[in-house]
């Protein structure tokens, strides 16, 4: 009993000499859990036949030299497992992990492949043209398809859902965008996102309202009151249950209880009518879209301002009398009813009752006639147009003075001159 004792240290020490050995015979060697990988991806190390227990050493080399050393403890069965995420922003290429077991110095490689993990869709932005329609509007929605590497993808499915329902889906362009034109046939708030990838966009709240209609109607007239056969301009302007200008609504110009005309409303949500206005009196006007009517004016006609006649013929001269040969001007002024000149009547002077001349008055209703009288005698003149005749004058004519003989200017010339000599002479001989 006592030699099984005896015998069980060297059992022990026997072993624990076999481990070591096996150990140091075992093979070391290094792996990965595959041999390529992508930026970001976790890369697994295997290690066996090390030391047990035993410090193993690494390094990794990238395509420009080491990028990271770092010191594990292997396993008691000389194992060891580690994992290491790759950082996104390491150089692509071909990586070798060296590693070492501290205490036998064996060494061994494995050699890998990195590079840019393929782009996939990261980032999704939804755009509107509008956000705010009528009903039976359309909005164009464009998704914008992004990579992880802020790149546009192309040939990307892009799903658009509205108040989270799927309504249609396009594939993006080279540029990266999908466009969809969504017409919106009811009121309300619709949200409204885009999906691709499983990625979603942003959300977008689009507000439908109900279609436009003629609400409000003004009214306006370049003037309210009027003579008989006078034109007036109405300006009927529509505005909408928003108080928006409605472009291109027809609209009606109701005259007395009647349609009058029809006119469509421009850009700026007007329509423009001419009226002429022939019965003297009142009359109501306005406008009418549908069954929206607008203020109503009223618009005063007076009868139309007689037509001028003549009713006054005032007779002028420059003189009274006159000497044969000369000449003696007359102006007939010709005055209507409300007793302003009349241009352009035809006038007919009277010498001594028989038509002398007939003339025409200027734009101040001036009528002027000029006659020379060769005779003595006295002269009644007036004027007449249609049946209206002037005040008359009477123009007395008569022969000039007897003139003086000549020969006498010539002996008073002489007698004037004769003087000056003498008393020429006289103040000569006195020394002046």
């Amino acid at each position: 009993m006592k030699r099984r004792y005896a015998i069980l240290p060297l059992l022990i020490l026997l072993s624990f000499l076999s481990s070591l050995a096996a150990s140091a015979f075992a093979s070391f060697t290094v792996t990965t859990d595959k041999s390529s990988y992508y930026l970001g991806e976790t890369l697994v190390i295997f290690i066996s036949g090390a030391t047990p227990n035993g410090h193993v050493l690494f390094q990794l080399n990238g395509p420009n030299g080491p990028v990271w050393a770092w010191e594990e403890t292997a396993g008691s069965d000389g194992s060891l497992t580690y994992e290491l995420k790759l950082p996104t922003d390491w150089p692509t290429g071909e990586y070798t992990l060296y590693v070492k077991d501290a205490a036998t110095g064996n060494t061994a490689t494995y050699t890998f492949s990195v590079s840019s993990p393929p782009p996939v869709v990261s980032v999704v932005n939804l755009s509107a043209n509008v956000t705010v329609v009528y009903v039976g509007g359309a909005v164009k929605f464009t998704a914008y398809v992004y990579d992880q590497y802020g790149d546009a993808m192309a040939n990307v499915e892009v799903k658009l859902y509205i108040n989270g329902e799927f309504y249609a889906s396009e594939n993006t362009t080279y540029a990266g965008e999908a466009e969809f034109i969504v017409t919106f046939g009811e009121e309300g708030i619709f949200e409204v996102y885009a999906i691709a990838d499983d990625v979603k966009s942003n959300s977008i709240g689009v507000r439908v309202l109900s279609a436009p209609t003629a609400a409000f109607i003004e009214l306006t007239a370049s003037e309210t009151e009027v003579e008989a056969g006078d034109v007036v301009q109405f300006t009927a302007t529509v505005y909408d249950q928003y108080s928006h200008l409605m472009a291109g609504v027809e609209v009606n110009l109701i005259v007395d209880g009647a349609l009058y005309d029809t006119k469509t409303t421009g850009t700026g949500g007007m329509a423009f009518f001419l009226v002429r206005f022939d019965a003297p009196g009142t009359h109501e006007v306005y406008a009418a879209v549908g069954t929206t009517t607008s203020n109503i004016i009223t618009i005063t006609v007076s009868p139309p301002p007689p037509t001028p006649t003549v009713t006054t013929i005032h007779l002028e001269v420059d003189k009274t009398e006159a000497f044969t040969g000369e000449s003696v001007t007359f102006r007939a002024t010709v005055y209507d009813q409300n007793g302003n000149p009349m241009p352009d009547v035809h006038v007919t002077f009277y010498v001594n009752d028989e038509a002398y001349s007939i003339r025409t008055t200027d734009t101040s209703g001036v009528a002027t006639l000029r006659i020379m009288f060769g005779e003595e005698g006295a002269y009644t003149v007036y004027a007449v147009s249609g049946s209206v005749q002037s005040n008359s004058v009477t123009v007395t004519v008569t022969r000039p003075p007897p003139g003086i003989p000549t020969a006498i200017y010539v002996v008073v010339g002489l007698v004037i001159l004769v003087i000056i000599l003498l008393v020429f002479q006289i103040l000569r001989r006195r020394g002046y």
